[in-house]
C-alpha cells in the first residue's frame, strides 16, 4: 500500500503540481501508511515531516478549516499519541500526549466554527479528546468531555445508535482510570 501511495502521490505531483489538492490527497495517503507503519524514532520523524508538509500546504491552498485538512491534522494526533506509546520514558511520552491533545483541540474547535457542536464529525473530535485527555491523566476533563460527547450523540444520531455503546465504553474506562 505504501509504496503504491508514493506512486500516485510521484504521479499527481508531476502532472498536477505540487500544490494540487489530489497531489495533496495523495501525500496524506502516503503519511497515513507512514504513521501506521512506524515503529521507530526515524519512522516517525519521516512521518512528521511528511504530515508537516501536507498540513502546511493544505492550510495555504485550502485553508485552515478545509476538512481535508483538518483531516490532515487528526492523522498527526495518531502519529503523535502512537509516539507517546513508543516513547522510552514517561516525560516524553507526556510531551507527545500535550501535543496530540493540543492539535485535538484545535480540530474540534474547527469542527464547532465549521459544522456546528452535534455534527457527528464534532462529537467524534471530542470524543478522541476525551480519550486523548484519559491517556494524559487528565481525568476530570475526558470525564466532561466524554459525556458532552454522550449528550450531543443521544441528540443527533438517537439513543440506540451503535456509536453510544463505543462512548459508553469510553465513560467507564475513564471512571475506572480516574
Amino acid at each position: 500500500s505504501l509504496t503504491l501511495a508514493r506512486q500516485v502521490a510521484a504521479i499527481r505531483e508531476r502532472r498536477l503540481g505540487a500544490d494540487h489538492p489530489e497531489t495533496l490527497a495523495a501525500q496524506n495517503m502516503v503519511a497515513t501508511d507512514e504513521v501506521y507503519l512506524a515503529q521507530d524514532a526515524r519512522a516517525f520523524a519521516k512521518a512528521h515531516a511528511l504530515l508537516d508538509r501536507v498540513i502546511a500546504s493544505r492550510q495555504r491552498v485550502l485553508g485552515p478549516d478545509h476538512p481535508d485538512t483538518v483531516a490532515s491534522m487528526a492523522v498527526l494526533v495518531r502519529l503523535l499519541a502512537k509516539q507517546g506509546d513508543f516513547a522510552g520514558n514517561v516525560k516524553a511520552q507526556r510531551a507527545f500526549n500535550a501535543q496530540a491533545v493540543a492539535l485535538e483541540r484545535d480540530i474540534l474547535a474547527s469542527h464547532r466554527r465549521m459544522l456546528g457542536p452535534d455534527h457527528p464529525a464534532t462529537l467524534m473530535a471530542m470524543g478522541s479528546l476525551a480519550s486523548l485527555l484519559d491517556g494524559a491523566g487528565e481525568y476530570t476533563e475526558a470525564l466532561a468531555r466524554a459525556e458532552q460527547t454522550l449528550q450531543g450523540q443521544r441528540r443527533t444520531l438517537g439513543v440506540d445508535h451503535p456509536v453510544i455503546s463505543a462512548t459508553l465504553t469510553l465513560i467507564g474506562d475513564i471512571d475506572g482510570d480516574a
